[in-house]
């Protein structure tokens, strides 16, 4: 059966009542997600939520590397889009060591901020040998790479980073028309409210009767 990966963006383990909600629906719904976990906040001293942390724990969400501090300037450049290659590494290092020392586990997934990158970022993964698998980035000899071309989005400028079931049903057609496995690329700690959760379930029944399971990227074809 054709699957759904869900790409949760911009975690970052402090108190945040959108992702606790995300979280729990998660779990009524028996959803696994992929969760861009950003380091800089408790890396930085912030407290840690508890509760949260306990739920994503769960081994339906894998934690992935989303960069230290996701960060975009004036130019354009971001964490990995600009920066030299040593930095690039640095910022790896240091997002899989805060990880590791709160959820006890390195992350095993790599994506960059604002699904940009450069030749740097891809010399400083050839260094790590710890990720199995990458958002949006070019191939790498023994990395598993899901293409931006795969995401479908449902959130927008527009809507504050809402999520939109319209818009979640129309862009998930072309993928859902062909059988293909695809990514559902959200943001849910930003704007979510609580009528975005409702919507999100109306989503995830629409996307089990139109016969597809909601899997981990391991699972793509």
């Amino acid at each position: 059966m054709a699957k759904i990966i869900i790409k949760a963006d911009d975690f970052r383990a402090t108190s945040n009542d959108r992702w606790l909600r995300f979280a729990l629906c998660c779990v009524e719904h028996n959803l696994p997600a992929a969760v861009g976990f950003i380091a800089g906040d408790v890396g930085g001293g912030a407290p840690a939520d508890e509760e949260l942390l306990c739920l994503m724990k769960q081994p339906r969400f894998d934690i992935w590397n989303h960069s230290y501090v996701h960060e975009r300037d004036q130019y354009g450049n971001t964490d990995f889009c600009g920066p030299t290659m040593e930095e690039q590494l640095a910022n790896i290092v240091k997002t899989q060591s805060v990880a590791s020392e709160l959820l006890g586990t390195a992350p095993k997934g790599f994506g960059p901020p604002y699904n940009k990158f450069d030749c740097n970022t891809l010399k400083a993964l050839e260094k790590v040998d710890c990720f199995e698998y990458a958002f949006d980035i070019g191939y790498l000899s023994g990395l598993r790479s899901i293409p931006k071309a795969l995401f479908a989005e449902c959130e927008g400028p527009k809507n504050g980073r809402k999520f939109g079931l319209e818009a979640a049903i129309n862009n998930s057609k072309k993928f859902m028309l062909r059988r293909v496995d695809f990514v559902l690329q959200i943001h849910p700690g930003n704007h979510w409210e609580e009528d975005c959760i409702r919507q999100f379930s109306h989503y995830v029944r629409y996307a089990k009767a139109s016969g597809y399971e909601f899997g981990s990227v391991f699972d793509m074809c």
